[in-house]
């Protein structure tokens, strides 16, 4: 996600970059070609290999039916959900987040960029009530807790041996708030992200029961199947994560059918002032929904392709068969499995600021989606990686660098003035404020990949990227996993190198 901090800052140097290196401003973007000559020091890197991961480690499997309402503005769902114990040891009980219920409180609200942008008609409250729960059809006992109400305990009656499965039934009903945040609505578009009940993860750090944060994206999750059925008025084209089957109507209302395999997350954001375009780029199918001009659509799309081309090409390819990119009422931009939420802020348009948002969003793909992350405590895993991006982005389709040297002079600024922080290796809550979490986890890591390039040089760095990247497929990695590959690749112990970068040593 570009944080409040990019919007000010991060992204502002791209706006810089757009305006000045294209000479332009809302142009439509150049088209990308990778046997350009444009930057022989990037371009002339050997596509990376495409290479199949067979997922052979237990998952998830959620199924999904839920209804929007969109004059009570309340979604009504059930969730039948098989979970499997992939830990080492007998499970008594079963967590899940249920995130909604952070709007309950202006107090625990997550209003990364404040109340005043987030609420521009005022707080507005929202909630997920649990109606009722079953455990292998059997009504259970359920409990909530957390000082937002976002963590939902379900005993278990017979303990749940390592790999043994539970099915789960919950229905639940989801109050969405107005405004401009992952959950809410505002005009004509609703956001559903991280708006159902998801299982907590259990690893060899215990069960991972962090409230909802407003710093960064405090999520944490290994990649399970979905099946969602979302109906909404007839009148309302749905975004969402995954391959989409024919929609049916009946009685004035449409339902869309979704399924993905192997995903984190499912997210999704309707309106019924959706324009809609599709192309497929390297055999996926990319589609745009905005609520803009044909003009702007169409500058959506190219953004898009170009970056699905780019990535594919220096990181690996993108596995799934479809990718959406939507503009919703939100405030700068927000990653999910297969979907992204995209500002429709018109000042972004004009700026630039738009299409460094599609890039660093899409980025996300790889840097979240594909390969996994603890958001919460090891953030950089996902964001330096995605804040780069946009600099190979810029490098190859623009023959430019200027961005990527104006961030790196601002990050040189800020930790002048800044000595004493200096450590980007730490949880969300323990950065003192979102001008420190953006600066180090965002500018910093991305200057430390900049660093560490230079450093084992191109061939060897995006090698490195690609062996990751194909290894780690689908999986959650730890900080200690990249300097493994960069280790191995180099033949060199670079394990001195990142601590002082991400530890401040």
């Amino acid at each position: 996600m570009l944080k409040k901090l990019c919007k000010i800052i991060c992204i502002v140097t791209v706006i810089v970059l757009l305006t000045s290196s294209c000479g332009r401003g809302s142009e439509s973007a150049q088209t990308f070609n990778p046997s350009s000559p444009a930057i022989k020091s990037i371009n002339s890197i050997k596509p990376a290999v495409e290479s199949s991961t067979k997922v052979d480690f237990p998952k998830n499997i959620y199924k999904m039916d839920v209804n929007l309402d969109t004059k009570s503005k309340m979604l009504t769902g059930e969730e039948k959900l098989t979970y499997i114990n992939k830990s080492k040891i007998s499970l008594k009980e079963v967590y899940f987040h249920i995130y909604p219920n952070a709007y309950r409180e202006k107090e625990t609200t997550p209003a990364q960029f404040g109340f005043n942008e987030t609420f521009p008609e005022g707080f507005s409250e929202g909630n997920m009530n649990i109606k009722d729960i079953y455990v292998n059809g059997k009504v259970s006992d359920f409990e909530i807790s957390g000082k937002d109400k976002t963590i939902l305990r379900v005993p278990l009656k017979k303990e749940l041996k390592p790999g043994s499965k539970v099915n789960f039934n919950l229905n639940f009903t989801v109050k969405v708030p107005k405004g401009k945040d992952r959950l809410s609505y505002y005009n004509s578009s609703y956001n559903f992200g991280n708006w159902y009940p998801i299982a907590a993860e259990y690893d060899d750090k215990g069960w991972h029961l962090d409230s909802y944060y407003s710093m960064g994206d405090p999520f944490y999750s290994t990649v399970s199947d979905y099946k969602v059925n979302i109906t909404v008025p007839k009148d309302y084209v749905v975004a969402a994560t995954g391959e989409s089957a024919r929609e049916k109507l009946k009685k004035g209302l449409k339902t869309y059918s979704f399924s993905e395999s192997n995903v984190r997350d499912f997210a999704f954001t309707t309106s019924n002032k959706f324009k809609v375009k599709e192309e497929k780029v390297d055999g996926i199918n990319i589609k745009c929904y905005s609520l803009g001009t044909d003009k702007e659509l169409s500058e959506q799309m190219n953004y898009a392709t170009n970056s699905i081309k780019i990535f594919n090409r220096f990181y690996g390819k993108y596995p799934y068969k479809t990718y959406s990119v939507a503009e919703s009422s939100f405030l700068t931009g927000m990653e999910y499995p297969g979907i992204v939420f995209i500002s429709d802020n018109p000042v972004y348009k004009k700026g630039g600021y738009y299409e460094a948002i599609v890039v660093h969003e899409t980025a996300h793909q790889w840097w979240y989606g594909v390969i996994g992350d603890d958001e919460v405590n090891e953030a950089w895993l996902d964001e330096s990686f995605a804040c780069y991006s946009e600099n190979i982005y810029n490098e190859s389709i623009k023959n430019s660098r200027e961005y990527f040297l104006q961030l790196k002079d601002y990050y040189y600024i800020y930790s002048k003035n800044n000595p004493d922080k200096k450590v980007m290796l730490k949880p969300v809550q323990d950065f003192k404020d979102d001008m420190e979490y953006s600066i180090l986890v965002y500018y910093k890591g991305a200057v430390m990949l900049d660093d560490f390039r230079e450093k084992v040089g191109n061939e060897n760095f995006f090698k490195i990227i690609q062996t990751y990247y194909n290894r780690y497929k689908y999986k959650v990695t730890r900080t200690e996993d990249f300097i493994k590959v960069s280790n191995e690749i180099t033949g060199k112990d670079w394990n001195e190198y990142f601590n002082k970068w991400l530890k401040g040593e």
